[in-house]
């Protein structure tokens, strides 16, 4: 079969062997009409572009002739793109020195690296090694274009990720783990306005306080807390974006004795009975200690629970006084009161983790944002009261 077709600037003539017809209608085999676009893309002047057997069909050849255009023009090879492929077997070849190890490394062989490199050089225009031996040297020009290629190729594989996920939809499951008090008081809202919006997405909450026995795979998504004092926490895998910094208060009786004074230091917990919030793979107990040490107390504790709602029924049952996250004090049993903490004040950090992989996905891009917005608007709140955000 041969075609002629005409582009902007542009006559060529397109063959390919015969096969059988469908029906009585010209068919473009797919393989020459990916052919012709990459023609269209990367032509120049009196060139023979000739490409490899594709799927239902053999070898297409594509001659393409320049036109001389109306306004008389010169018309020039854009050299602006290059070869992403080749850019990739560069990087190889320079990574590990030579051109023989490079081939052994992509699975291809020795003559079809040397074929891309020569074809990357003439692109180029500009001398990337040179002869040495049986082998060759990598030039200063050489060096840089693998180094400075490695941004494009990894946001190409990034942007192809993207692509065939898109591709495949939304993921029928996700995973959010999250401790207590920001499921209670974040999540909820964001979860609904994810399920409004995409309707097929399947959210699986997962607790990761306490932190369950054995190892537990991270979340697609993790809300957690951490020592203000400790370094940022990295997950594997995960990108991170620091929410806030949640402080410490003192919770009691409105007719204790601590409550009768607007705010409470933390020598002052020494003479008093304390129940513990005490949460495996939680940072609350270490925070606490921390504290404590630094302002040389021994705590006595009367009681504890790994759950701030279990704590907060011991006090309200006169069982002592505790100190929790002011999260984690938003909705307080009857009789209860909350008091800023100095001297010094615990403060453990609140982050998100977003796996990667997925990050680019609608429906994790949007929980992001969501969970983002909600602990700012708390964060705005606390701003707006009090010291430590406990008065009105």
């Amino acid at each position: 079969m041969v075609r002629k077709v005409s582009g902007p600037g542009v006559t060529a003539r397109m063959s390919a062997a015969p096969r059988k017809a469908m029906n009585s209608a010209p068919v473009m085999r797919p393989c020459v009409l990916r052919a012709w676009l990459w023609a269209l893309s990367s032509w120049e002047s009196a060139r023979t572009v000739r490409r490899a057997p594709g799927p239902g069909c053999t070898a297409a050849t594509i001659r393409v002739h320049p036109t001389v255009p109306d306004d008389h023009s010169v018309l020039t090879y854009d050299r602006s793109m290059q070869n992403l492929h080749r850019l990739r077997v560069w990087r190889a070849v320079v990574a590990s020195g030579s051109v023989q190890q490079a081939a052994r490394n992509l699975g291809n062989s020795p003559a079809t690296v040397s074929q891309h490199i020569i074809a990357l050089q003439r692109e180029v225009a500009a001398p990337l090694y040179r002869r040495d031996g049986r082998g060759i040297a990598v030039t200063e020009a050489g060096h840089a274009l693998a180094a400075r290629s490695e941004a494009l190729l990894a946001e190409a594989a990034d942007l192809q990720t993207f692509v065939d996920r898109l591709a495949a939809g939304p993921a029928t499951r996700l995973t959010l783990g999250s401790f207590s008090s920001a499921t209670t008081v974040w999540l909820p809202d964001v979860l609904r306005a994810a399920q409004l919006r995409f309707p097929g997405l399947h959210m699986e909450i997962l607790a990761n306080e306490p932190a369950p026995p054995g190892e537990r795979a991270f979340a697609d998504i993790e809300v957690r807390a951490e020592s203000g004092l400790a370094d940022p926490v990295r997950m594997r895998g995960h990108d991170r974006d620091e929410l806030l910094d949640d402080a410490y208060v003192v919770v009691t009786e409105a007719d204790h004795p601590l409550a009768q004074a607007p705010e409470v230091r933390m020598a002052e917990l020494a003479e008093h009975a304390l129940v513990d919030l005490h949460v495996q793979g939680s940072p609350s107990g270490e925070v606490i200690d921390e504290a404590a040490r630094a302002a040389g107390l021994d705590l006595r504790y009367a009681a504890g629970a790994d759950d701030h709602h279990g704590v907060l029924a011991m006090v309200a049952a006169g069982m002592g006084v505790t100190v929790l996250p002011l999260l984690a004090t938003l909705d307080l049993p009857a009789g209860l009161v909350v008091r800023p903490l100095l001297d010094p004040t615990p403060v453990r950090r609140i982050a998100l983790h977003v796996r990667q992989t997925m990050s680019a996905l609608p429906h994790v891009v949007f929980l992001r944002r969501e969970i983002g917005r909600v602990a700012r608007a708390y964060a705005e709140d606390l701003a707006a009261r009090g010291p430590q955000g406990t008065a009105i």
